[in-house]
């Protein structure tokens, strides 16, 4: 079996070459985050689509969305709801865990919430930083370099950072925050902070985006 590090040290390579597939940052497109593991809305969720992608196994970290049976396909659903005190800590391992089992059976998983944006990129992040040989900010500059909207709310990112620590011994993410408008960011989000710094933007963009409920 080849070595997991150094399969994905090898996509990624693939993907700053131009090889891999085009990065997509839409809830109704799938993402492809490593060979066999793929990232989505829930949009993107079709069952004859699935089943073009070889995929064998569906996380649902929604815990509003219904129950969805798919043919040949395991649905496992995480009771998670997108909220910053929402206790992501307790699935981590148990996701992380089950990805990898997937891995190990030559499965094909895909990782979804309602948008792809915060609760399934978490978990994807997570798996990265546990068996992918990836720091937090590595897999996060990863999975952002393919899906452009991923954006794990404030806890969602202590939770991580903590993870990292656990994991790994140490933490490459740090949260920061802009007193300007009283936002507290991952500083691997320091572009989107700089934006918010002209105070002229902030509002409209805290709108736009739902800020307040993503990282509050």
């Amino acid at each position: 079996m080849v070595n997991l590090e150094a399969a994905v040290t090898s996509f990624c390579i693939e993907q700053s070459n131009g090889k891999a597939l085009q990065k997509s940052n839409l809830c109704s497109e799938i993402s492809s985050i490593l060979p066999w593991l793929f990232l989505s809305g829930a949009r993107a969720v079709r069952e004859a689509r699935l089943h073009e992608l070889g995929i064998t196994n569906v996380i649902n970290t929604a815990m509003e969305l219904p129950e969805q049976p798919l043919d040949n396909i395991e649905v496992t659903t995480v009771q998670l709801q997108d909220v910053p005190g929402a206790d992501l800590s307790q699935y981590l391992h148990q996701i992380c865990d089950k990805l990898e089992s997937i891995r190990m059976n030559d499965g094909r998983a895909l990782v979804h919430c309602v948008a792809g944006v915060s609760r399934s990129p978490s978990f994807v992040l997570a798996y990265l930083v546990k068996y992918g040989g990836m720091s937090l900010r590595e897999a996060y500059q990863h999975v952002h370099d393919i899906r452009h909207s991923v954006r794990p709310n404030h806890g969602f990112f202590e939770s991580l950072i903590a993870f990292e620590y656990i994991e790994r011994g140490r933490s490459t993410v740090n949260m920061i925050t802009n007193p300007d408008v009283g936002l507290t960011v991952p500083d691997v989000c320091e572009n989107e902070l700089h934006v918010l710094k002209d105070e002229r933007w902030a509002l409209s963009i805290k709108e736009r985006r739902g800020f307040d409920n993503r990282y509050a």
